[in-house]
This record gives C-alpha cells, sequence and structure tokens, in this order.
C-alpha cells in the first residue's frame, strides 16, 4: 500500500477498499450454495457491518471540510 498524500486520500482508500469487501462478501452470499444458516447468518452481518463502515466513512468524506 502507498503512503496516502493527505485526509482525503486516506478516505478515499478505506471508502473503496470498504466497498471492494461489502461487495466481495454479497457475491460470496449470492454464490455460495453449501452455507450453514448460521454461517449465512454470519456472513450477512460482516456484510453489514462493512457496509454500514463504508457509508460511515462516506458521511466522513461529505462532512470534512
Amino acid at each position: 500500500m502507498k503512503k496516502p498524500k493527505n485526509v482525503n486520500d486516506a478516505l478515499d482508500s478505506v471508502h473503496a477498499r470498504l466497498f471492494a469487501a461489502g461487495f466481495a462478501l454479497e457475491q460470496y452470499l449470492l454464490n455460495s450454495q453449501d452455507l450453514s444458516p448460521d454461517d449465512r447468518e454470519d456472513l450477512e452481518e460482516a456484510k453489514d457491518t462493512v457496509l454500514d463502515a463504508h457509508m460511515l466513512v462516506t458521511w466522513i468524506k461529505d462532512n470534512i471540510k
């Protein structure tokens, strides 16, 4: 990972990585047929947490001056 130039660059990087992680979890959930209900629930919770963090970074980016 290259060092960000400033806070906005760092937030952009975190924002993109969280979105990618949420998308990957969603795709895994959609394409995995053999997950137990408990595993599926745990992964859904992890995906929701990642996407909540993504939205928090979005809020910070929108409100930082």
